[in-house]
């Protein structure tokens, strides 16, 4: 790429590696984006990385291809991760690679020449009365974290993160910053009343004297996605019921299809 641009009399590129220009990037977000954010963003970096190999990620960095790309956008697909959070994942990739091509250091961006899937994230079923009741077999962890998703809509990550901090005993009621909240001292706590459900489920748990202790000891910490992400556990949890989205084949005799949980 730079004896051609000094053939043309382009000025070449510098030369940067993909594995630590990624990284480095990643690791800047802690400071301007949200923990839960930056924490995303560092696990996209590294599950790519992962997918190209570490003698590819030692590579110029304008070696990366947009095949390279498809390869591991069509594996995360293969992996159960839903077409929606694959089409984020891409869109993620596409502003780290767009912020070395405006440096100077790549001349293209190839996540660019990577399509969004059909994800038809406006249609997306919600679940029926007789699958969160087959989902409410699962263990006493993920019985809450359902609980709650189906009661009060709380995102996989935000209901994870939930610690007795967020618990509300006088006024049962749940108290928390959703991770999609933008920082800063300007930023207020949502509350939401207890349903009836989640207040029995949660009175039923041994209750300590730490506040910051997690309310899902478990499921606290882990990633969303990838292939030991809450996301897939959650999707095993779904054909455990019998339960399976559209495209995931025919579900089991008594389940049917629908949502997921991202």
């Amino acid at each position: 790429m730079n004896l051609i641009g000094e053939i043309v009399g382009v000025e070449a590129a510098p030369t940067v590696t993909a594995g630590p220009f990624l990284t480095e990037w990643a690791e800047s977000k802690a400071v301007s984006k949200a923990p839960a954010t930056a924490a995303r963003y560092a696990q996209i970096v590294r599950e790519f990385l992962a997918a190209i190999g570490p003698a590819r990620a030692e590579k110029n960095l304008g070696t990366v291809t947009a095949a390279d790309v498809f390869r591991w956008r069509d594996g995360c697909i293969k992996r159960g991760l839903h077409p929606t959070s694959a089409n984020q994942a891409v869109k993620i990739l596409r502003v780290v690679l767009n912020a070395a091509r405006r440096q100077g250091l790549i001349f293209t961006n190839p996540a660019e020449a990577v399509d969004m899937l059909p994800a038809e994230q406006g249609q997306r079923e919600t679940f029926t009365r007789e699958q969160i009741a087959a989902l409410l077999a699962a263990d006493t962890e993920w019985r809450g974290m359902i609980l709650i998703g189906a009661c009060h809509g709380l995102r996989l990550g935000d209901a994870s993160r939930l610690t007795w901090a967020n618990i509300e005993a006088g006024r049962q009621s749940l108290i928390f910053y959703p991770a999609k909240t933008s920082r800063g001292a300007r930023r207020k706590p949502e509350e939401y009343p207890m349903h009836p459900d989640v207040a029995a489920y949660v009175l039923s748990l041994p209750a300590g004297d730490d506040p910051k202790a997690p309310l899902f000891p478990r499921l606290r910490g882990r990633a969303v996605s990838g292939a030991r992400g809450l996301s897939r556990e959650f999707r095993e949890i779904m054909h455990r019921a019998g339960i399976r989205t559209e495209g995931e084949g025919e579900a089991i005799k008594g389940g049917g299809r629908g949502a997921s949980w991202n």
